[in-house]
């Protein structure tokens, strides 16, 4: 009987994550897709802090909704986690999709990517200028599926960092008094 109830929170971890992943992705999509028709997208300006929102408030949201819905209002730090992770893993497809189209469709994209690139290294100091030339070389060999796999990748451990810190604020214990004996049951 405990299987079946741990068989039947895991399927609907799994679909939440998935529905709430796939909402935040599609938020995060609309947020690229502005930035990057504004310009805006390359450049670290204050607009990518929304990116960030996004991604906080999806997963915030998604697991909150998981946690009350699931588990009757309880959850605890190690599945808050597993829940934002998982919703953060499925929004980072929508971004890693997002970043093959463009650089597939947009050739002029790499070349502003490495203007951008440019301008950002040569303000740090400390970096020596064979380091920034390697850097650009490294931008001009990115093909779309390196696009997808970086951005997926990246995206997938920001909202694992994240979730540590959400589940922080989302995780809440039963206190009650019958919670004390579901164990011994």
């Amino acid at each position: 009987m405990e299987n079946n109830i741990e068989e039947k929170e895991a399927i609907s971890l799994f679909k939440n994550s998935y529905t709430f992943g796939a909402y935040t992705g599609l938020g995060l999509l609309i947020v690229h897709y502005i930035l990057y028709i504004s310009g805006a997208l390359l450049e670290s300006s204050f607009m990518g802090i929304f990116i960030y929102i996004v991604l906080i408030v999806g997963m915030s949201y998604g697991t909150t909704v998981y946690r009350n819905k699931a588990l009757n209002g309880f959850i605890n730090y190690s599945k808050s986690l597993k829940s934002c992770t998982m919703i953060g893993f499925f929004a980072s497809l929508f971004i890693g999709l997002f970043y093959f189209l463009v650089f597939y469709f947009d050739a002029s994209f790499i070349d502003k990517q490495i203007d951008a690139a440019y301008k950002q290294l040569s303000q740090i100091s400390f970096i020596k200028e064979n380091d920034m030339e390697l850097a650009i070389e490294k931008i001009k060999e990115q093909t779309p599926f390196g696009a997808f796999m970086s951005n997926f990748i990246s995206f997938t451990l920001i909202s694992t960092f994240l979730g540590l810190l959400i589940s922080i604020f989302v995780k809440k214990k039963d206190n009650s008094f019958e919670s004390n004996f579901k164990e011994t049951e």
